[in-house]
C-alpha cells in the first residue's frame, strides 16, 4: 500500500485512484461516504510517504449473526496511539 501511495503521488495520478476504488468496491469495506473518500484523497496529496507508519491490528476474531468482527486489543491500541 505504501509503495502504491508513493507511485500514485509521484505520478500525480490521484485521479486514477477513484476509478480503482469503484472497481474494487466490493472488496473494500468502509463506513466512509464517497465525499469523505474524496476528501481523504485530497488530504493524502499533502502527506509524505516517509510519514506513513504501518500497524497490524491485534485482537481476536469473532462471528456475530454471521458477520465477522475483530475484537481489538485495547491495550495495544493505546500503545500505538501514544
Amino acid at each position: 500500500m505504501k509503495a502504491l501511495f508513493q507511485q500514485t503521488k509521484e505520478k500525480g495520478k490521484f485521479s486514477d485512484v477513484l476509478p480503482l476504488y469503484f472497481k474494487m468496491q466490493s472488496k473494500i469495506f468502509t463506513n466512509l461516504e464517497i465525499d469523505q473518500t474524496g476528501a481523504l484523497l485530497l488530504f493524502l496529496k499533502s502527506v509524505q510517504s516517509e510519514n506513513i507508519e504501518l500497524f497490524t491490528l491485534r485482537g481476536e476474531g469473532m462471528i456475530i449473526d454471521g458477520i465477522y468482527y475483530i475484537d481489538i486489543d485495547e491495550d495495544y491500541m493505546k500503545e500505538i496511539f501514544r
